[in-house]
């Protein structure tokens, strides 16, 4: 990590839920979800001057991870997770259990709305847990997108709304970790699988306003002994956005 906002030195994951699953580091627990985000931020930090970061956006948050790492020991930084139930419930009551009930606005609490203003939802909450059809009711601005891997369970044509939804929220950064080659492909016997796969070029181009800023599939994403990439982490950025020393 670097010292520049967003700082992440001091995140911690919490036993809510009774995981099974975590590892004690340095007088911290880290699940490897939680160490993969971690990853995630510390290259974008490096690549990119965040230090103006106030709203993230993340399609695909799974329990609320991000918002566990970056809330806490950021003032003034709201999280907006959106997801699919029932993850959006299971982020809901983790966020709450983690930051306060009182920090975390969930859908029930606006799932009426026609529209959501993002100056309100910052200026009440820490977090907020949203569902996908909610997206186009968002009124304002954010800073950063960010989506891990979900991306590429969709097909392209659904990536791609998401990121015409996304752009239209004016971010300056965005930051995706997927697999370079998107998922296998559907098979006639039933297993998991896609029309089509949505690859990390793919999302690139669909990203429509910005640059490849930096890539990285060893030290922060994941890359096997035998060298094929499992993940690689990309980092997007507006023209003329600036980056660390610049």
């Amino acid at each position: 990590d670097t010292p520049a906002l967003p700082l992440l030195a001091g995140a911690s994951e919490s036993r809510v839920g009774r995981p099974v699953e975590q590892f004690e580091l340095g007088g911290g627990s880290y699940s490897r979800s939680f160490l993969n985000y971690l990853r995630g931020l510390a290259f974008l930090k490096k690549t990119a001057d965040v230090s103006g970061v106030r709203r993230v956006l993340e399609i695909g948050g799974g329990y609320g991870t991000l918002a566990e790492i970056l809330v806490p020991g950021n003032d003034n930084l709201c999280v907006i997770d959106v997801d699919i139930p029932p993850v959006a419930a299971v982020a809901s009551y983790y966020l709450q259990e983690v930051l306060g009930a009182e920090n975390v606005l969930t859908y029930e609490q606006c799932r009426e709305d026609d529209a959501l203003d993002l100056d309100d939802i910052a200026a009440g909450y820490r977090a907020a847990v949203l569902c996908p059809w909610q997206l186009p009711r968002l009124r304002g601005s954010v800073d950063l997108f960010v989506n891990f891997i979900s991306f590429q369970e969709m097909e392209p044509e659904v990536v791609a709304n998401y990121a015409r939804l996304v752009g239209g929220l004016g971010p300056a950064w965005v930051l995706l970790r997927n697999k370079p080659e998107g998922k296998p492909l559907l098979k006639d016997d039933g297993a998991p699988g896609v029309r089509r796969p949505t690859t990390t070029d793919d999302m690139v181009g669909m990203f429509d306003g910005f640059e490849l800023v930096a890539r990285d599939g060893t030290v922060f994403g994941e890359q096997r002994r035998d060298g094929r990439v499992i993940s690689e982490v990309m980092v997007l950025g507006r023209p003329g956005r600036s980056r660390p020393g610049m």
